[in-house]
C-alpha cells in the first residue's frame, strides 16, 4: 500500500480515538493567545542548540496551555523524532483541545514515534481504546546508539557529593551523542564533545557512554579526567574504570579520582578546583529567579544556588544582585556568596554593585575579617 495512503488511514483512526479520550475533560481553561504564543515560538527557534530549545520548550508547556497545532507548531522547530517525542509526551498534560491532539501527529517522520506518543496517551489516560493499526509500509528505523552492557550507575536517587546541579536528561544526552557517534576517528569525536563538556552537567553513566565512542582508551582516560569537575554523581566515578580493558589505564583513572577526592576535602570552600558555573546553566538559573515574585525567595534560592553549584564568578554574583531591589539584600547575597567565589581576590569589586555607602563600607569590612 502506498505511504500516503497508508498516513491517511492512520490519522483518520487517530481521529476517531482521541474523540474518544476526549471526553475526559482537560485541566486547561484558555490555551496561550496567538500573539504571546509566536513571541514564545521565536523565542524558542532562536536558541543556539537543540538542547536549550528542547528546554525552553519544556518550560512553556509547564507554565501555559496550548492547542494542539500550537504543540505542532513548536515540535515541528525540532530537527529530530527523539525531541519531538520528548516535547509532546510533555505537552499532552496541558494541551487545550485534547480531542485534537492527533494534529501533532503531523510533526513527526516515523510512524514508529507515533505509535510511542499514542501508546504514552493510552497510558495517561488509563484508556482501552483499541491498538493502532501497524503500517503494511516498512518504516525507517528510529537512529539509536548501541552503547556496551556495562554496570552503568543509576544517578536518580543519587545523594551524594556533586560538582553542578542537575544532569542532563536521557533524551538531552541522546541528542548530544547520536550526531558525535557519526564522526569518523576520535580526534572528530574528541572535538564535539569538547564543545560540549564544560556547558552542561553529566552524569557518570552518561561520561561512560561517551567514551566508549572513543576508540583508544588513551582518549577514554583524558575524557574522564577532564570531565570531572563537571559531573553530577562523582560518588559514582570509580564506576567508570569499566570502560578500560587495560588495566594500567583503569589504576591511573582510580589514582586520579583519589587524587582529586583528597584535594575537594582539604578545599576549605569545599568546590572542586578549576569549576565554574557554564553560561547556560547560569542563564536557566537567571530566567528561574527572574519568574520568582517575592525578593526574599529570590535572596534564598541564590543562598541554595551557592552552596549547590559552588564556582561563581564576580560577575555572575553581581548580576545575582542586579535582580534584587533592596541594596541590604544586595549586601546579603555579596556576603553569602564569598565563600562559592572563585575570584575572592578580587570581591572588592562587587562594592560598585551597591547603591549606598553604608554598605560597601560593611562589605570592605566583612572582606577584611575573612581574611
Amino acid at each position: 500500500m502506498p505511504r500516503k495512503f497508508v498516513r491517511i488511514i492512520l490519522l483518520l483512526t487517530l481521529y476517531y480515538q482521541y474523540s474518544l479520550l476526549a471526553q475526559v475533560s482537560s485541566p486547561c481553561n484558555m490555551p496561550l493567545n496567538h500573539f504571546a504564543f509566536e513571541q514564545k515560538r521565536r523565542e524558542i527557534a532562536n536558541q543556539p542548540n537543540a538542547i536549550q530549545q528542547l528546554r525552553l520548550a519544556k518550560q512553556l508547556v509547564r507554565t501555559n496551555c496550548l492547542t494542539a497545532n500550537q504543540v505542532k507548531e513548536i515540535a515541528l522547530l525540532f530537527q529530530d523524532d527523539l525531541s519531538r517525542l520528548d516535547f509532546a509526551k510533555e505537552a499532552y498534560h496541558t494541551v487545550f483541545d485534547k480531542q485534537n491532539f492527533y494534529e501533532v501527529y503531523n510533526s513527526f517522520l516515523y510512524f514508529s514515534n507515533v505509535f510511542i506518543l499514542h501508546d504514552y496517551v493510552q497510558m495517561q489516560r488509563g484508556s482501552a481504546v483499541s491498538p493502532l493499526p501497524t503500517p503494511t509500509t516498512p518504516n525507517s528505523p528510529v537512529p539509536t546508539l548501541n552503547f556496551p552492557a556495562l554496570n552503568y550507575p543509576n544517578y536518580f536517587s543519587y545523594s551524594g557529593n556533586r560538582n553542578c546541579s542537575t544532569p542532563l536528561s536521557e533524551s538531552e544526552f541522546m541528542l548530544l551523542a547520536q550526531p558525535i557517534a557519526t564522526l569518523n576517528g576520535d580526534n572528530a569525536r574528541i572535538t564535539a564533545i569538547n564543545r560540549s563538556l564544560n556547558q552542561y552537567c553529566w552524569a557518570v553513566s552518561q561520561l561512560m557512554r561517551l567514551a566508549t565512542l572513543l576508540d583508544l582508551e588513551i582518549n577514554r582516560l583524558n575524557l574522564l579526567k577532564q570531565a570531572y569537575v563537571r559531573c553530577f554523581d562523582i560518588d559514582n566515578y570509580n564506576q567508570a574504570v569499566q570502560v578500560f580493558s587495560n588495566t594500567i589505564h583503569q589504576q591511573d583513572l582510580q589514582n586520579f579520582i583519589r587524587q582529586q577526592q583528597n584535594l575537594y576535602n582539604l578545599n576549605p570552600n569545599n568546590h572542586p578546583l578549576n569549576c565554574s558555573v557554564s553560561a547556560s546553566d547560569f542563564a536557566q538559573m537567571i530566567s528561574t529567579l527572574n519568574e520568582q515574585s517575592f525578593e526574599n525567595t529570590r535572596v534564598n534560592m541564590m543562598k541554595q544556588l551557592f552552596s549547590t553549584y559552588k564556582c561563581f564568578t564576580i560577575a555572575q554574583i553581581a548580576e545575582f544582585m542586579k535582580i534584587l531591589s533592596f541594596d541590604d539584600n544586595r549586601l546579603e547575597v555579596a556576603k553569602a556568596g564569598y565563600d562559592f567565589c572563585i575570584e575572592k581576590k578580587n570581591y572588592f569589586m562587587l562594592a560598585n554593585s551597591l547603591v549606598y555607602s553604608d554598605n560597601r563600607n560593611k562589605l570592605i569590612i566583612f572582606l577584611s575579617e575573612k581574611k
